[in-house]
């Protein structure tokens, strides 16, 4: 499946929100995607990445929801560790996202 990143180029994200939940590690993203973006303004979030995937209209992130060591301090996990992550889309993208990140990941 051909995709490129925010490494590669600016990815609009703006309207997506929460569409599933992967299994992986934080190695499997990085080898995949690349170097994440980093934490969010809010604290939200510790790292995330935007991936534009051919063929499909909706952009899709991958990030750790108020789970890590920006939101929870101590308490938090360190992205390194973190084994469920969250997946983005906007609407037209929503029911395939998961399946969609999950796939390349298997590629890899």
């Amino acid at each position: 499946m051909k995709f490129k990143t925010h490494n590669d180029k600016k990815i609009n994200t703006n309207r997506t929100s929460l569409a599933g939940k992967i299994e992986a590690t934080f190695e499997q993203l990085l080898t995949a995607f690349g170097t994440p973006l980093g934490q969010s303004p809010d604290n939200k979030v510790d790292v995330e990445w935007h991936v534009e995937v051919a063929g499909h209209e909706s952009p899709f992130t991958i990030y750790n929801w108020k789970d890590g060591v920006a939101y929870l301090g101590k308490d938090g996990q360190n992205p390194a560790d973190i084994l469920v992550w969250h997946i983005g889309a906007n609407q037209s993208g929503k029911f395939l996202g998961p399946e969609v990140i999950q796939t390349i990941l298997d590629e890899k």
